[in-house]
């Protein structure tokens, strides 16, 4: 069976709304929720916390951050947090493209 990956990287800051959306969400919560309900067929969600966020920021953000983490872990997964440098990002990235080839069976 062949599985997707989904990487979020989430801040401090709630974001703008998605136009239309009666929930009134921002576009990385409306993309996550997206995410969420793939996941329990064959996607696997890996949201990126930058440092602190769930500690500051602005409240409806935090709010999200908190529920997110919630369903991530429910799934079976975890939030990862991450030094607020591109350079993190960019080694953990690497990091699970390692781990992504060597988990996926041989062709």
């Amino acid at each position: 069976m062949r599985r997707s990956v989904s990487a979020a990287v989430l801040g401090s800051r709630y974001g703008s709304p998605l136009p239309g959306d009666a929930e009134e969400r921002s576009i990385v919560e409306w993309e996550f929720d997206v995410t969420r309900e793939a996941s329990r067929e064959n996607l696997e969600s890996m949201p990126f916390v930058e440092q602190g966020a769930a500690a500051g920021g602005e409240p409806r953000q935090k709010s999200f951050l908190a529920e997110a983490a919630v369903d991530v872990e429910a799934l079976g997964g975890r939030v990862r947090e991450l030094e607020a440098t591109v350079e993190a990002l960019q080694r953990e990235v690497r990091r699970l493209q390692s781990e992504l080839r060597r988990l996926r069976p041989p062709r």
